[in-house]
């Protein structure tokens, strides 16, 4: 057992709570799988769509969260996308035009992150919500290839980029009093969202802010990284 402090603080140690938006194929807040198994989905989405939005929180414990939002390139009228989540994003405030126009250079994106210090590091420790579309996403990006066929293959990509992560909804399986989606979590745990919802820089930051409050309530701030790190879920058993 690891003490989160520990686990957390010091300069040797980062972390980064990640949120991609604008093509998953399911319910708010991430919250539904496609009927097909859970690999076959991710790939299928990473393969066909794009990812118009990440956000990622550094995240220091039991504080604010300093945030970066990067908005992609997008054009609505050429790139294939999943209607249902784009109309989604312009009730929440999304400006697809501006995407079209000053949006950031995806591939650009990715470069800059490969040497960000943020990926293929073991001592940042990424959290997320029900995420297996977002580091779809991000795998097909960072790695410039398919993603694999296989949910073996695909998790032992995903700790290549991503050593140690946490995902909140696989923490939630411990927390049997927890349901629901990332809003719904965070009234549960009386954790105030910051920002309008389904945005990824909001989402961010309440599911940073969720993950510190579940660990201090419900695992007295210690987690055990061979029983929930490096897992998702909504693959294989982790449904």
């Amino acid at each position: 057992m690891a003490k989160l402090t520990d686990l957390m603080n010091g300069t040797h140690n980062s972390n980064a709570s990640g949120d991609s938006r604008g093509n998953q194929p399911n319910g708010n807040d991430g919250s539904s799988m496609q009927s097909m198994d859970g690999n076959s989905a991710v790939q299928n989405s990473a393969h066909v769509l794009n990812a118009n939005n990440v956000q990622v929180s550094m995240v220091p414990p039991y504080s604010a969260p300093p945030s970066y939002n990067f908005n992609f390139k997008f054009n609505i009228n050429e790139d294939m996308f999943a209607k249902d989540s784009i109309d989604l994003l312009q009730t929440s405030g999304i400006q697809f035009n501006r995407l079209e126009e000053d949006g950031v250079n995806i591939v650009h994106f990715a470069e800059l992150l490969m040497v960000s210090g943020l990926v293929l590091m073991d001592s940042v420790k990424w959290i997320s919500f029900h995420s297996s579309y977002d580091y779809g996403y991000l795998l097909k990006l960072l790695s410039n290839q398919s993603l694999p066929d296989n949910e073996d293959q695909f998790y032992a990509l995903l700790q290549i980029y991503f050593p140690l992560f946490y995902d909140v909804k696989f923490l939630m399986k411990s927390c049997k009093s927890l349901k629901g989606g990332l809003s719904d979590v965070g009234e549960q745990l009386d954790v105030p969202r910051i920002g309008p919802e389904h945005q990824a820089g909001s989402d961010s930051i309440l599911t940073a802010r969720i993950f510190f409050q579940m660990v201090k309530v419900y695992f007295e701030d210690h987690l055990d990284d061979d029983q929930y790190a490096g897992q998702l879920f909504g693959l294989g058993a982790n449904k």
